[in-house]
């Protein structure tokens, strides 16, 4: 697994690795300054480079790197309100090809109805619901179904939705079965991604009836789905989860050390590969995972592996 996500330039990791390798490798200057400011090297008195231990330096790299994006993220977040509105003025079809990748859908029916129909085959779904749901319309039979299919959900709510009663117990109805739920105190924005490649947002920021913006242009939906990772790590657990590993997760985790493919540690754990990519991505989501390298690494700190 490459280290460039990580800010490490392709020469200095390989620098990097011959030196874990031979520590009297004869590294260049250049490459020993960048990696001693990257802290995957230190310099002894005598000036000869050692290399620090990956499961340490690697995870510094990683906070580091989260720190910057956070930092991103935010100036994102401060300006989300305005997201919905952006889209809205975009060309119509008779004036550019963006067209194909935002549609409106005019009133709130017709784009649950899309919505409905979008996530029915999905591997991933997030979402930030800022309204209590209508569980006449069958949103519970629909999520339970969705989970047996294999679809991993994670969900932020706002926190005034447990003050009643039933949401309350839908919402941990669905947490428990699979819909891993963090609640906040913080405005949100609807939305609702699926799979990352194609994000539902209000065509009016605060009116839902106006109906949706489907949108599948790729730089838009990756903006949303960092809003949505950000507005997670900042939001809190609907109720405590256990300390240790469920059986599936622990198994899940044993495969991806043990297998480089999806489809022969789905074939190990007797489950089809739709299946396991659900259970790694719920897996990263409960450690707070940006990807599968650092989901191992915060694994490995909690005693998990």
């Amino acid at each position: 697994m490459s280290m460039r996500g990580l800010g490490v330039a392709a020469d200095d990791e390989l620098a990097y690795r011959t030196l874990l390798r031979d520590p009297a490798a004869d590294l260049p200057p250049e490459s020993v300054r960048r990696l001693t400011v990257l802290g995957l090297v230190t310099v002894t008195a005598d000036g000869i480079p050692a290399a620090a231990d990956p499961r340490t330096a690697i995870e510094r790299l990683i906070g580091r790197r989260l720190g910057e994006l956070d930092e991103e993220i935010a100036q994102i977040h401060g300006a989300r309100t305005s997201v919905s509105s952006l889209l809205a003025e975009l060309p119509t079809a008779d004036e550019s090809d963006l067209a194909e990748q935002i549609e409106r859908i005019d009133g709130r029916q017709a784009a649950q109805q899309r919505i409905w129909q979008t996530t029915q085959d999905a591997d991933e779904i997030l979402a930030m619901h800022r309204d209590r749901p209508n569980l006449a319309t069958g949103i519970r039979e629909r999520t339970l179904q969705g989970l047996e299919r294999g679809t991993a959900y994670r969900t932020i709510v706002h926190r005034d939705m447990m003050a009643v009663p039933e949401i309350a117990e839908y919402l941990l109805t669905i947490h428990r079965a699979g819909d891993r739920h963090r609640i906040t105190g913080e405005e949100l924005h609807p939305l609702i991604v699926v799979d990352r490649a194609v994000a539902f947002v209000p065509i009016t920021p605060g009116e839902a009836e106006s109906g949706a913006l489907m949108v599948r242009q790729a730089g838009m939906v990756a903006i949303l789905v960092d809003l949505f990772e950000h507005t997670w790590r900042r939001s809190a657990e609907l109720e405590p989860e256990p300390a240790g590993p469920t059986e599936s997760e622990l198994a899940v985790l044993q495969q991806l050390a043990v297998y480089a493919k999806d489809e022969a540690a789905a074939r190990a754990l007797g489950i089809s590969v739709r299946t396991f990519r659900a259970r790694v991505a719920a897996v990263m989501g409960r450690l707070g995972a940006a990807n599968r390298f650092q989901a191992g690494v915060r694994a490995k700190q909690r005693g998990w592996i």
